[in-house]
């Protein structure tokens, strides 16, 4: 088993298949964690973050479909207040290179997803329905 269901939230596939991206489910707003990159040949976990410091609290992978980035949120400091970002991948699929921010929203901005021809980048924008209760 590669992943389990109470370690990861939103587990994306590479389009080649070899890659898993996960987010850590617990610990959701700290900066210290980040996306795991799961190789599906041989198990291989790695944190993003020791890839490159500057995805430190990257969650919510999104890989575009053509394998070349990856959409991911970060939080922006404070509740509900997140951005997306994209960084790009190395052929062997690892992140590398600065990393650069999408979305300037102070409602901020969570669940990346690639339109499918990889030109654009959806995203919810504003707390999750179920958090707002806790905002008013």
């Amino acid at each position: 088993m590669l992943l389990e269901s109470s370690a990861a939230l939103l587990p994306a596939w590479s389009p080649d298949g070899k890659w898993i991206a996960a987010s850590p489910y617990s610990e959701l707003t700290s900066s210290d964690v980040s996306v795991s990159l799961i190789s599906v040949e041989n198990g291989e976990r790695i944190d993003a973050a020791k890839l490159n410091p500057a995805l430190a609290g990257s969650r919510e992978a999104a890989f575009s479909p053509d394998g070349r980035w990856l959409a991911y949120m970060k939080n922006s400091g404070g509740n509900f207040s997140s951005s997306v970002w994209t960084v790009e991948l190395n052929p062997d699929g690892k992140p590398h290179g600065s990393p650069r921010q999408v979305t300037f929203s102070k409602l901020g901005a969570t669940y990346p997803v690639w339109t499918a021809d990889g030109r654009e980048i959806v995203f919810q924008e504003g707390a999750p329905p179920a958090a707002e209760r806790f905002l008013a």
